[in-house]
């Protein structure tokens, strides 16, 4: 069965024969996944919990409370264990699957970590790849590594733990979760990305739960995993970069590590190279396209390869405009990693004008329509509302929330963030674990004078934004790209403002943490309010 497409384009048709051309070269895949229906691969997951001094009293708590959580959401034929580190690390539970006796013991042990000493992020990442055992032939390895802190023992630099983390690739995958605003998202992030999976943000300890289901039922989803494209030059061709990537220089080309990819997930790289052009008009190969990669859960590596012609002839070379644009793309990331440095200098001005440079690039590309929904429509958005957050000069504490808000965002793979990248598998986790769910009630959305523009009916959570792929969609300058969330917990209905600039308010009242909402209250977003109508209306945020 077909798991992965790959697809490759030049940026321009043809090159001019004799002549040296730069070109983009584009290679995407495409996961095509599996039926809803099908089984999916056994999971052997280890938490690695941060228990350090700073985790004391409610947020380690509601970790406890998460891992307690996803203990009922995991299969018996998964394997579970857990890791605690602060100044060291220690194997809370080995790693065992998950019979009601295991399940005990798991609850148990976790229930008796207990927050003391420094974060040595290193020490839990090697402990949990050892507590993670021999790689079964068919199941998948995972590290859910959370921290709240700074790495302040052992390797504690981004780029140390990256290549800790590499190291571990291909049979462990890593997700990470950051939890408030004092942790180092950089470390994070980095780690997700060498690890093959994903970074995410939980901004208040009473989110745990939700996102630690969100992070391990996005395992779930994965199709294909140990993922490699390798960039092959055809005769005459030099491989000058792949644009925002590091990659490892090999024999047949450039091999590109790639995260996993989930069920109908998508990812592209875009490379620069160099066409020295034959004198005669002929077509020549200009690259050969590889990706290499493991369904999830099989030890077997397949290949599959692609032959990207290119024309040599005399006349005007057409432009590929979706390979332009992947380009476009995947240097406006490139800037946006540079702004963010100059920003966590304090430079707000500098790291606002190179996102405006940007802009102009992005706009300029044939077919940009504003906020269709687009790849570049959604990344032109992205981009202003970091250069807004950054003309506004945030304060420190603003601008971590907001950095780790927005390194859920890749606008060269999309401009999606993380957490918007739903299936049913993840919606069905994130259902059970928000406890029980209002339902048969509206949300009513009114704009300026009261008058009433959209009615969406109640769910887990709502997502609420100016762009197309929010639940609710208000098109108006002063809401945020991503704006909030209206999410339902054990039967309350509860706003979370996503960190932006313009703020969400109850009655008045700027949304700091996440607020539940009583039976009288309306959220305001810009000059649009929101308020939860249940069957029942005295009852509005009650079971």
């Amino acid at each position: 069965m077909e798991t992965l497409k790959l697809r490759a384009l030049f940026e321009r048709e043809s090159v001019r024969p004799g002549r040296r051309t730069e070109l983009a070269l584009m290679a995407q895949l495409v996961a095509v996944g599996r039926p809803l229906d099908a089984a999916r691969p056994p999971l052997s997951v280890v938490f690695v919990v941060d228990a350090s001094g700073s985790m004391k009293g409610q947020p380690l708590a509601q970790v406890q409370e998460s891992v307690r959580a996803l203990l009922e959401l995991l299969a018996p034929t998964d394997k579970v264990g857990v890791v605690a580190f602060s100044s060291a690390a220690t194997v809370v539970a080995e790693s065992a699957l998950l019979t009601p006796d295991a399940k005990r013991q798991l609850r148990r042990r976790t229930d008796s970590i207990e927050a003391t000493g420094q974060t040595n992020v290193e020490s839990g990442l090697l402990l949990g790849q050892q507590a993670l055992g021999a790689r079964a032939a068919h199941e998948r390895q995972v590290l859910v590594l959370l921290s709240d802190g700074e790495a302040n023992e052992g390797v504690t630099s981004p780029e140390g733990l990256e290549q800790i983390a590499g190291k571990m690739r291909p049979d462990v995958s890593i997700t990470t979760l950051g939890y408030g605003a004092r942790h180092n998202p950089d470390v994070l992030a980095a780690v997700a990305r060498a690890g093959g999976g994903q970074y995410w943000f939980i901004p208040d300890p009473s989110e745990a739960r939700v996102e630690f289901a969100r992070a391990v039922g996005a395992q779930s989803d994965v199709v294909a995993e140990a993922v490699e494209l390798v960039f092959c030059p055809g005769d005459g061709v030099e491989l000058i970069e792949v644009i925002g990537a590091r990659p490892r220089l090999a024999k047949e080309g450039l091999v590109v590590p790639q995260p996993d990819l989930r069920e109908n997930g998508e990812r592209i790289a875009v490379a620069r190279v160099m066409v020295d052009a034959p004198k005669e008009p002929q077509e020549i190969t200009g690259a050969v396209i590889k990706v290499r990669f493991r369904r999830a859960g099989s030890p077997d590596v397949v290949t599959v390869e692609q032959r990207v012609p290119l024309r040599v002839q005399d006349a005007e070379p057409a432009l590929v405009v979706e390979a332009h644009a992947a380009a476009v793309l995947a240097k406006a990331e490139v800037g946006r990693a540079e702004a963010r440095a100059l920003a966590d200098r304090g430079n707000f001005d500098a790291a606002a004008a190179i996102l405006r440079r940007h802009l102009g690039v992005l706009e300029a590309v044939p077919g940009y329509q504003k906020m269709d929904g687009s790849a570049l429509s959604e990344a032109v958005e992205q981009l202003v509302d970091e250069v807004t957050a950054y003309e506004r000069k945030p304060s420190g504490a603003e601008y971590a929330e907001f950095k780790a808000t927005q390194l859920g965002v890749d606008v060269a793979q999309g401009g999606k963030h993380v957490a918007d990248l739903k299936s049913a598998r993840v919606t069905a986790w994130v259902d059970q674990a928000s406890g029980q769910v209002i339902r048969g009630g509206e949300v009513v959305v009114r704009g300026p004078g009261g008058v009433e523009v959209a009615r969406v009916p109640l769910c887990a959570e709502l997502t609420v934004g100016r762009m197309p792929g929010n639940d609710i969609v208000i098109a108006a300058g002063n809401i945020s790209k991503r704006h909030a969330r209206i999410v339902f917990r054990d039967g309350k209905a509860i706003v979370v403002d996503l960190k932006t600039t313009n703020g969400t308010f109850v009655n008045g009242k700027r949304v700091q943490a996440p607020m539940i909402l009583g039976a009288q209250d309306r959220v305001y977003v810009g000059d649009h309010s929101i308020e939860v109508v249940t069957k029942d209306p005295g009852d509005k945020g009650k079971p």
